[in-house]
């Protein structure tokens, strides 16, 4: 494929590039502002073949303790994704009002599974990212005009300098950060933030490099693109690049690494179907949702969970196909949970 070039007004999309495979992902030599519009759904998603119809599926968001896989249904949207997950089991993610897009909005759901809107004040949409263990957050403004830190103390906005946009993607608890941002060419770089400063990211032979996500150690994960459109993920330590590439892929997105260096992403297999995959110690393990058409995993937190989305099969109901687990998650008991919030309660849910 020819190199991509992304318009600024195209730039207000790459949020969406999180929806993995974040949707970052921008296989054409055109991008719209329409065809952001699709992912942080993966923009990896779009090409995958052969297609179901898209009205028969609902993307939902998903956490899997090595065992049993869990729903995850924001009670905001019809769609949902899990960006996060800290050690405490609190998530952070996004929510749409298509079956397939959730980049309307962002929620925090906590340990006790309350829903709290995001909704920063002053901006158009608010779309969190990331979330470390003392409960801060990041994530993109404006889509994608500026990043953002959110904590109990306040919010702190980010702007990669001479910038034409930036996003804050994931934050470790040393508050150092990695995100990407479009340069003065508009393509997109990754970047690492810490204690006000920023360093530029970009990997070898790389059109568009994607920071994604990063531990306490410092270790940097992502992916980036080549001249030919392919992706590939990285691991970058001690300022050396190690390419990461599932067996047999046709494109790697590599989305987390915790304090474990296990690291998380999603694959195409060689029929274009989108798979989740664990990597620890040279071995590749997918992970998929069962009976998903397609499955992403975003994040891992050190207690070894997992957190994702998928699409699935649905009817035109509130409900997907998804069993007791689903319905519950639109009972009428955990409707009463939900905290419509704006920024304050929020905060206080982050005390």
């Amino acid at each position: 494929m020819p190199m991509i070039n992304i318009s600024a007004k195209a730039w207000k999309g790459l949020i969406q590039w999180n929806t993995e495979v974040s949707n970052r992902h921008f296989k054409t030599s055109s991008l719209s502002l329409s065809l952001f519009a699709l992912g942080v759904m993966n923009v990896a998603d779009i090409a995958i073949a052969p297609r179901p119809a898209l009205a028969s599926l609902v993307q939902i968001g998903y956490t899997f303790d090595g065992t049993e896989h869990h729903p995850v249904i924001s009670p905001y949207g019809v769609s949902s994704q899990v960006n996060a997950i800290n050690n405490d089991g609190v998530l952070i993610g996004n929510y749409g009002e298509a079956p397939l897009f959730p980049q309307k909005g962002s929620f925090l759901r906590d340990a006790n599974g309350i829903f709290y809107n995001i909704d920063i004040p002053g901006f158009n949409r608010t779309l969190a990212y990331g979330i470390n263990n003392r409960k801060t957050i990041v994530g993109g403004l404006d889509d994608g005009r500026i990043g953002y830190i959110q904590n109990t103390t306040g919010i702190e906005t980010l702007l990669f300098p001479g910038s034409q946009g930036t996003i804050a993607n994931a934050i470790n608890e040393f508050v150092q950060i990695v995100g990407v941002y479009l340069d003065s060419a508009f393509q997109v770089q990754g970047y690492y933030y810490d204690a006000g400063s920023f360093i530029s990211l970009s990997a070898p032979g790389a059109v568009n490099t994607f920071a994604q996500g990063l531990n306490d150690a410092g270790a940097i994960v992502g992916d980036f693109s080549d001249s030919l459109g392919f992706y590939r993920g990285f691991l970058y330590e001690n300022g050396n690049y190690t390419i990461l590439e599932y067996p047999g892929s046709t494109g790697t997105f590599v989305n987390d690494i915790n304090n474990l260096a296990l690291v998380v992403g999603s694959y195409y297999d060689s029929d274009r179907a989108l798979h989740g995959f664990a990597y620890s110690n040279g071995v590749y393990t997918t992970i998929d949702f069962p009976g998903a058409r397609v499955s992403g995993i975003k994040s891992v937190n050190d207690v070894g969970v997992y957190a994702g989305y998928a699409k699935v099969a649905y009817v035109p109901s509130p409900l997907p196909i998804l069993g007791v687990g689903a319905a519950f998650s639109y009972s009428r008991k955990l409707r009463k949970r939900i905290k419509n919030s704006k920024t304050p309660e929020v905060m206080s849910a982050l005390g």
